[in-house]
């Protein structure tokens, strides 16, 4: 698992990877975290724009609920907050 430090720039959180089958986040700040696999992802939800991973909580990224495509692209982080964040991020 690795600490990835979010900040309210758009960032990579996770390289691409062909042969990842799930992501596993947890976010382990005071801030919601928002991730897409696009650098365009912004720190709100929406289509295109950003999956929220909740303060404090966990948020599982599997074939159930994106295509295989977008699982295994680069999968970008933001925040609205201030400062940095962390999030947890553990690939299957």
């Amino acid at each position: 698992m690795a600490a990835i430090s979010v900040t309210t720039t758009a960032a990579v959180v996770l390289a691409a990877a062909q042969d990842r089958t799930s992501i596993v986040l947890q976010n382990i700040s005071d801030t919601d975290i928002y991730v897409y696999p696009a650098a365009t992802v912004t720190a709100s939800e929406g289509a295109n724009t950003g999956i929220r991973v909740i303060a404090a909580g966990n948020f599982v990224i599997s074939p159930s609920n994106v295509s295989a495509d977008k699982l295994q692209a680069a999968w970008y982080g933001i925040h609205g907050g201030a400062g940095n964040k962390t999030l947890l991020v553990n690939v299957l």
